[in-house]
């Protein structure tokens, strides 16, 4: 199960049963054998298998998974397993449903100007086909109007659409979906550039996200990321519905590399008090 998701003790107990303590000792056995890591994000911890190119430890794994194909029991996990992923989902969706309509009071922790800005440097010509995932209440629409772009507009929130459907309301090239874009109706290599203003940290899987936001970016097109990097405030998952407390700079850059881009470039700042990251990449 951890060779397909990373994941808390809370996220393993809530798939599998049994008490937290139990499941820890069995984690703690696991990690000291070698087949698994963890990694820290704030107070929490996330499991995942640790991926063997050979050697006995990948063998038996190996033969493991092919006994589990037939297993029930493993069946009922993994169809749990996919509930865990979509009560992730369900996290930010509540905290965004709810605050819809009050969104300006989280611009001091999410928003700051300079992020739309140098962003916006990286778009020389106009008429671009432009996505701006999560695109909110609309706030960075205008800016993209200003270069004239085509615009598909994302979120997954219908009140926050709502608001920058209003807002854009005299300008012509630019289409709304209600979705995110692993279902999106946005075409495949239709866009020259996609902008994603402090999002990923409400994915509930960014890592696949990569893929995912590829097959709708032309080749040669550019993927802009801003976002907290890595930190330790745990205050963010209860007030603002985050489920990542920022990306370390790495981890970012793999995922990028494994899923097609190149030529990537990270720029930092810190605001409000947070250091975050301007990503770019292009896709090959």
């Amino acid at each position: 199960m951890l060779d397909r998701e990373e994941l808390n003790v809370q996220e393993i107990v809530d798939i599998i049963g049994g008490a937290q303590s139990g499941i820890s000792r069995h984690l703690s056995v696991l990690k000291n054998s070698g087949f698994i890591k963890d990694r820290k994000e704030g107070t929490w911890s996330y499991y995942s298998s640790v991926q063997e190119d050979h050697g006995f430890k990948k063998d038996m794994l190996d033969k493991l998974a092919e006994e589990l194909k037939s297993d029930n029991d493993f069946k009922h996990d993994i169809e749990k397993l996919s509930q865990v992923i979509e009560k992730r989902k369900d996290i930010a969706r509540e905290f965004f449903k709810g605050s819809a309509l009050n969104i300006d009071s989280l611009t001091g922790v999410y928003d700051d100007e300079r992020l739309r800005l140098l962003s916006l440097l990286k778009l020389i010509p106009v008429k671009l086909n432009v996505i701006d995932l999560g695109c909110g209440k609309g706030s960075f629409l205008p800016f993209l109007a200003s270069i004239k772009a085509n615009i598909a507009a994302v979120d997954a929130s219908e009140p926050l659409l709502k608001q920058a459907r209003d807002l854009m309301n005299d300008y012509d090239n630019i289409s709304f979906y209600l979705s995110d874009v692993s279902n999106s109706e946005i075409k495949d290599n239709w866009a020259d550039a996609c902008f994603v203003n402090m999002v990923m940290h409400h994915m509930p899987k960014p890592k696949d996200f990569f893929s995912s936001v590829k097959k709708v970016i032309k080749p040669g097109g550019l993927l802009i990321i801003s976002d907290f990097v890595s930190h330790g405030d745990e205050t963010m998952r209860e007030n603002f519905g985050d489920l990542w407390l920022g990306f370390e700079q790495s981890e970012i850059k793999n995922w990028a590399l494994n899923s097609g881009f190149h030529d990537i470039d990270i720029q930092m700042l810190n605001t409000n008090g947070k250091q975050v990251f301007i990503f770019s990449a292009t896709k090959k």
